[in-house]
């Protein structure tokens, strides 16, 4: 059986080739050229190699002969040959490594441009690799780990037609990572916490990995009854960027707007303690809102389920060629987020975008115990003029772990009453009316009404004997019985709101 000879990774420059190790042999590496005559390009007594592709431009196939160690080539001092590689077929992504001492050990965080079903790291031994762990996730933290080791991880992908693509990176060490205070903070990135020890080691290790190095990371305890700010206290001891708030416990808006309050950089992020964001996420969005001079910058999510698998939540197309972004004004975006739904569906969450810190200091967060995020987003927004929609997604969302311990309010583990989630999602909807700028209120109001239509709808299909009573019923009520909706160009030009509302009259009059 022919030794193992593997490319480790192939880009458009170099390609990074791997194979079994004997004693006393040194390698000659051949290529088989356009004709199919076998030609020797170098030799070495590495195991490894990188080379040039303009070297090898003229060969179809690699293969690696063993040989004793001699001055000349003869067929008594081969010794064993590998297999042959086509590498006009093997052009694997790379995947590239970043390292960072952890509260549990050490993590390794991925960076890739695609989105893998699973990681397998290895340790890299004399003549063998082991496998240390196996990771869904582009963070792998554990206490196993050790600076004086060298390590190596691949990547797999399960595509809908079952084809397993994999992508492999290069060899390193764990090194310690180190952070220096930024002279001019281009982002702050404010997380709050509450009872979430087992799970913020992996969001700060995914936070100060980031390749926007110009940050700031406020760590909001509140009132945590777990270990929660000892973890926090460790993350402000070993890296000077964070800064730390401890306070009572009063739910993830008060926790987000005490935060705000000291953040000092041009843009800011809120993400839950419970998720992790890609490492390119706040450079990309950065990097857009500046191009864009945009007020928000918001990118798509990645959702992660029960079944462990990476799944894009919300990505119905590709990116279209060369663009990373679609950027919006205000009107545009309100009127494509129904029109063009599919695209802007995911802006109304606070943890998956950028914000101009000036604007979140003018609009704190309202104090809502569930739906903050959609009160929230609706009410800043409009005080925004331009909006950058990235087509890539970097945060993960996390729905794997049951009964969150994060500060976010979790619908799906609410122990409370339909009827009053629909009281606390209507006050959400149409908190703007406390906050919002005013030549943006026929904007506002479509968005609403377009928001409500589902629910107005089966309060007319299901509860006509109620139908007063119902949360949704009655602030549209309240609005119709205040506001002339006639004059809202908008709303008397989309079918589905005029339809409902002259249904509803019906009932309400």
């Amino acid at each position: 059986m022919s030794k193992e000879l593997k490319i480790i990774y192939e880009d458009n420059n170099k390609i990074y080739l791997s194979w079994d190790k004997v004693s006393g042999a040194k390698y000659i590496i051949n290529g088989k050229d356009t004709s199919f005559n076998d030609v020797r390009i170098t030799e070495t007594k590495d195991s490894s190699i990188i080379l040039d592709k303009d070297k090898i431009r003229n060969y179809l196939e690699l293969y690696v002969l063993y040989v004793l160690d001699g001055n000349k080539l003869n067929k008594e001092n081969v010794i064993d040959k590998s297999n042959i590689v086509n590498i006009s077929t093997n052009i694997l992504k790379i995947l590239t490594i970043s390292t960072i001492e952890s509260y549990k050990g050490y993590s390794i965080v991925i960076n890739s441009n695609e989105i893998y079903d699973k990681f397998i790291l290895y340790e890299v031994c004399e003549d063998r690799l082991n496998i240390v762990l196996e990771a869904q996730d582009f963070i792998i933290t554990s206490d196993k780990l050790s600076k004086d080791k060298t390590y190596y991880i691949e990547g797999y992908k399960i595509k809908e037609d079952e084809e397993i693509v994999s992508a492999k990176s290069l060899m390193f060490t764990i090194k310690d990572y180190e952070l220096v205070n930024p002279v001019d903070i281009k982002l702050s990135i404010v997380i709050p916490v509450y009872n979430c020890e087992n799970y913020l080691p992996r969001c700060m290790d995914s936070v100060l990995l980031s390749k926007l190095k110009d940050i700031e990371i406020i760590l909001v305890n509140d009132g945590s009854k777990d270990n929660s700010l000892k973890v926090i206290k460790w993350y402000q001891k070993k890296y000077n960027i964070v800064k730390v708030i401890d306070k009572k416990n009063g739910g993830p808006a008060s926790a987000r707007n005490e935060g705000t309050k000291i953040a000092q950089g041009e843009y800011i992020a809120y993400i839950d303690s419970d998720d992790m964001v890609h490492p390119n996420m706040f450079y990309e969005l950065y990097k857009a809102a500046t191009i864009e001079d945009a007020d928000f910058a918001v990118g798509k999510v990645i959702f992660r389920g029960e079944d462990y698998h990476n799944e894009i939540w919300m990505d119905v197309k590709e990116k279209e060629k060369g663009k990373r972004y679609i950027s919006y004004t205000y009107e545009d975006m309100i009127y494509n987020k129904w029109y063009n739904y599919d695209e802007c569906i995911y802006i109304v969450t606070l943890w998956n975008q950028i914000m101009k810190t000036s604007l979140a200091k003018a609009h704190p967060i309202p104090d809502f115990k569930y739906y903050e995020d959609a009160a929230y987003t609706r009410s800043i927004y409009s005080y925004g003029n331009k909006f950058v929609i990235a087509l890539d997604a970097y945060y993960v969302w996390d729905r794997r772990i049951s009964n969150t311990t994060g500060t976010i309010s979790s619908f799906y583990n609410t122990k409370e009453p339909i009827e009053v989630l629909s009281d606390f999602y209507s006050r959400a909807i149409f908190y703007w009316l406390d906050d919002y700028r005013e030549d943006r209120f026929d904007y506002l109001m479509f968005d609403s009404f377009k928001e409500v239509c589902n629910y107005l709808q089966n309060a007319i299909n299901y509860e006509k004997d109620t139908i007063k009573e119902n949360a949704y019923v009655k602030k549209a009520a309240y609005l119709l019985s205040k506001y002339d909706l006639n004059k809202n160009t908008m709303m008397i030009s989309d079918d589905e709101i005029v339809r409902v509302l002259s249904e509803l009259g019906k009932y309400i009059k």
